[in-house]
C-alpha cells in the first residue's frame, strides 16, 4: 500500500552510490507512536517494494555508567526518531542506507563501539546479503549503533547457525557480551519472532 502523505511529511531524496532515492521524512513522533505506525504499515509497503523505518541519530548528551560486569551503558534524554518512507527501495538497495546514515559510528560510544567502522559496515552488509537470499527482509530501525532487521515472510525461518553469525558480529565488532543464558534466549527469540538486532543494543 502507498502511504497517504500529508503536510507533516517532507520530501527528502537520499543520494546513494546507485543514484538518487526518492523518500519522505517525518519528525515529531515519539518512539511508541513510530513503533505502532511501522507495525501497521511496514509489511504491506515492503511487499510492494518500498521501505518504512525509523532512524535514530546522535544521542543527546549522555552520562556514562559502568555496570558491575564492566560493561558501559549510557543514560540521558531519549532520542526522538525520524520516520522515513521510501516508496521504491528493495533490500539490496537499502544496504546503501548504512553508508548514508553512518552505521556504525564510533562517535556514539567512542572506541567501545567498533575500532573500524568501515570494515564493520562491510562485514554487516555481507552477512545481511546472505541472510536475505530467498527471504523478504527489511530494516525497521537504523541507528548509529544498531540495525533492527525484520523477516516479512517468504523463505525459511532463520537457522540457529545464521543467528549465531549475527551474534558473533555483535560480539566481535561491537563488543557485546552475552551470558550463555542470554545467547540461548536471543537465539530462540530471534528465530521465533523473525527478527534480529545487529550491532550494540
Amino acid at each position: 500500500m502507498s502511504l497517504e502523505l500529508d503536510r507533516t511529511w517532507q520530501a527528502s531524496a537520499i543520494p546513494l552510490a546507485s543514484g538518487l532515492l526518492d523518500g519522505f521524512r517525518r519528525t515529531g513522533y515519539d518512539g511508541r507512536q513510530v513503533d505502532g505506525f511501522i507495525e501497521k504499515h511496514a509489511g504491506s509497503i515492503v511487499h510492494e517494494g518500498g521501505l518504512l523505518f525509523q532512524h535514530y541519530g546522535k544521542h543527546p548528551p549522555q552520562e556514562g555508567v559502568v555496570s558491575q560486569d564492566g560493561s558501559v551503558g549510557y543514560k540521558g534524554p531519549a532520542r526522538e526518531p525520524e520516520l522515513w518512507y521510501l516508496p521504491n527501495c528493495r533490500f539490496t538497495e537499502s544496504l546503501e542506507l548504512l553508508d548514508f546514515f553512518g552505521f556504525p559510528s564510533r562517535d556514539i560510544c567512542g572506541n567501545l563501539l567498533c575500532a573500524n567502522p568501515e570494515l564493520t559496515r562491510q562485514r554487516s552488509k555481507m552477512l545481511l546479503s546472505e541472510l536475505a537470499v530467498g527471504r523478504t527482509l527489511a530494516f525497521v530501525s537504523i541507528a548509529l549503533e544498531f540495525l533492527f532487521v525484520q523477516h516479512f515472510g517468504g523463505g525459511e525461518p532463520f537457522s540457529r547457525l545464521e543467528i549465531n553469525s549475527v551474534l558473533d558480529i555483535n560480539k566481535e565488532q561491537f563488543g557485546m557480551k552475552y551470558t550463555q543464558a542470554e545467547l540461548r534466549d536471543l537465539r530462540s527469540h530471534y528465530r521465533k519472532r523473525g527478527f534480529f538486532v545487529l550491532g550494540a543494543s
